[in-house]
């Protein structure tokens, strides 16, 4: 919901644009790419990493949930651990993958402080097209006030979401991240110079469910049947929508999250939830409308499920026929909470 990014210049050496008869030859057994111009990484990537992970150490954010080089798992923190930037960091300096020629690095990380969740991704890549910079920082949050509590329905869940967005909680929550953005941007710029760090600040971003994740809200079950979220350090390589493909979605998924999407763009739409700025995009991340300073409410628009196809009672999420049935996402496979995936078949 909340998103914001950091994007970290650092210094690189022009690449020598490939031959036509050299393309030629590449694209009879592979895509070769757009024709662009390429810069490559100079310096130590390992110590690249080692000065980030240390800044993001002062910043308060050391949580590692799982570090990739290139398509390999070097370390996954499968036990929930905290503070473990160090355990990551000496199982990168043991594997040695970070030589020259490792290509991409991803690490994630997961804090959470002043009620927020806060899931934060680590770029480097080796190669980068000219004018990209090749560290950058994602940083993506969930307010946790808004997860539905183990003591009420669906109606009771709206109301309190609908009272907490009338006194201004959006606006509250964003001023949380932007403390959060601007720690790691200072802790970055003594690490690396002022200069060298931009910063997209935070903004609010909701997603209108579409038609499968509407059809799963019939899978809810809450109170007694109320559904943890699913930790995975290493998903299973899933494709998602793009607008869920980022690692709060693959990393902690929670089943809860359209259900409190479709609350909040009800809201919007109706006037009840005041924010400085917020953009509400379809599941394929394409813009629907942007409001500001409570501004450019449209008058119609078109949403992927029409409003009133979705009726929340005391106990349980009412989805009108008219769309069809899907099954329950993937990534709560195995767990003993999901009916169909094992345990006593909750929802």
């Amino acid at each position: 919901m909340l998103h914001a990014r950091l994007l970290i210049d650092l210094p690189r050496e022009p690449l020598p644009r490939s031959g036509a008869i050299t393309r030629l030859l590449l694209s009879l057994v592979s895509d070769p790419g757009p024709d662009e111009d390429r810069d490559r990484l100079l310096g130590d990537a390992l110590e690249t990493l080692r000065t980030t992970l240390h800044a993001f150490g002062e910043a308060g954010v050391d949580d590692v949930v799982v570090l990739r080089v290139g398509d390999e798992v070097i370390y996954a923190d499968d036990e929930q651990r905290l503070d473990d930037a160090d355990q990551a960091l000496a199982r990168v300096v043991a594997s040695g993958r970070l030589q020259r020629g490792f290509g991409s690095l991803r690490v994630v990380l997961s804090h959470r402080g002043e009620g927020l969740h806060t899931v934060v991704q680590i770029e480097l890549d080796e190669e980068v097209v000219r004018g990209h910079a090749p560290l950058s920082v994602e940083l993506v949050a969930r307010i946790s006030a808004l997860r539905v509590r183990a003591d009420e329905g669906p109606a009771r869940y709206r109301e309190r979401v609908d009272a907490w967005l009338a006194a201004g909680g959006l606006d509250l929550q964003l001023e949380t991240m932007d403390r959060l953005t601007q720690a790691l941007s200072v802790a970055l710029a003594g690490a690396f110079g002022s200069v060298a760090v931009r910063v997209d600040p935070p903004t609010l971003r909701v997603v209108a469910p579409g038609p499968v994740q509407v059809a799963r809200l019939r899978h809810l079950g809450f109170r007694a049947r109320l559904r943890p979220p699913t930790y995975r350090p290493v998903p299973k390589g899933w494709r998602r929508s793009a607008a869920y493909d980022h690692p709060h979605v693959h990393c902690f998924f929670d089943p809860y999250h359209d259900l409190l999407s479709l609350v909040v763009v009800d809201a919007l739409l109706d006037g009840r939830a005041p924010a400085r700025q917020v953009t509400v995009v379809d599941p394929d991340a394409t813009v629907l409308f942007e409001l500001d300073h409570g501004h450019g409410r449209p008058e119609s628009v078109t949403l992927p499920v029409a409003r009133g196809l979705v009726t929340l009672l005391d106990d349980r999420v009412v989805v009108d026929d008219s769309i069809p049935v899907a099954g329950m996402d993937v990534a709560e496979a195995g767990s003993p909470h999901a009916p169909g995936y094992g345990g006593e078949g909750w929802g």
